[in-house]
């Protein structure tokens, strides 16, 4: 779970999904800034070739088509995985908790079907996993994961770019300054390329370019040609990226990338009030510049 929270859901009643996922995935997504994913399985088939732990938590609707009972496939998640949580519910909770009481059902939880009991106890379970899994580790995780997809981004639309607006001329200037500032600074200039090799090919197919380009750099490097198409007349509307990338990605970055805890001092370092704010901030920021790449490209 780092930008997505995905459900395993066990309904025959499509409409029912339909209409319980959509508000479910609101609340979710306001409150966490998590994706919902669902996947719907109508009853048992093929039960023993799902992979449960690419799953968050299981909803289950205790009577299936086919006269399927929620513990007989229970049982089987139980042999294959312990540790996962599932809500079962009905149109008698009280009734399908029956069913549980001679057996240990940890992490199996009961509701009714209907509103607003349905909703409650399902976001509630949610928030408990979602607290549960918000540790510097799984932060770090997340920041780092969010940044190579930026990265990833970031050369993407440099790539379209150059290609669409024959700005390789642009791209091979600052990339023969990076490469200079680089040997200036570390003297290593056996492990880096010579500046003769260091032109657009180089930053597009050589293993080595992260080396140089780092995830700054790569920002910069956008920065560049947003500055040179910008110059000739293309309306981009992307005032101060780098400036507004650094400060909102690399530089909290860098700081959770060294942490051992989420003390007060980090929370303050990184501008923020409270630790349950980090994990919902660093997603936001995450969606919000990727939907800028994806927007550029589109330019």
């Amino acid at each position: 779970m780092l930008f997505n929270f995905n459900i395993l859901w066990f309904e025959d009643q499509k409409n029912f999904i339909d209409t319980k996922s959509r508000i479910l995935k609101e609340k979710i997504e306001d409150t966490f800034s998590l994706q919902l994913d669902i996947s719907r399985k109508k009853g048992n088939e093929g039960i023993n070739y799902i992979d449960f732990e690419n799953y968050d938590l299981i909803l289950m609707d205790y009577n299936l088509k086919d006269n399927v009972k929620g513990k007989e496939i229970y049982d089987i998640i139980r042999k294959k995985l312990s540790y996962i949580d599932i809500v079962f519910y009905s149109s008698n909770a009280k009734c399908i908790e029956r069913y549980f009481s001679t057996d240990k059902t940890e992490g199996a939880f009961f509701t009714e079907h209907k509103s607003p009991d349905f909703e409650e106890k399902v976001i509630g379970i949610i928030q408990k996993i979602i607290r549960r899994s918000e540790s510097i580790h799984n932060l770090r995780g997340m920041v780092l994961d969010g940044v190579s997809e930026l990265d990833y981004s970031i050369e993407y639309l440099i790539s379209k770019w150059v290609e669409k607006y024959e700005s390789k001329d642009v791209i091979n200037k600052k990339i023969i300054e990076y490469h200079n500032d680089i040997l200036k600074d570390t003297k290593k200039s056996n492990d880096l390329l010579n500046s003769s090799e260091c032109q657009y090919t180089f930053f597009t197919s050589s293993e080595k370019n992260m080396r140089i380009f780092d995830s700054s750099r790569k920002a910069r490097l956008l920065q560049c040609l947003i500055d040179d198409l910008e110059s000739k007349g293309l309306k981009l509307n992307t005032p101060d990226f780098y400036k507004n990338f650094e400060k909102e990605i690399i530089i909290p970055r860098n700081i959770i990338a060294h942490v051992k805890s989420l003390n007060q001092d980090v929370i303050n370092k990184l501008g923020l009030e409270n630790k349950q704010d980090l994990h919902k901030h660093f997603r936001e920021v995450v969606i919000k510049h990727k939907k800028l790449l994806d927007d550029l490209l589109e330019s």
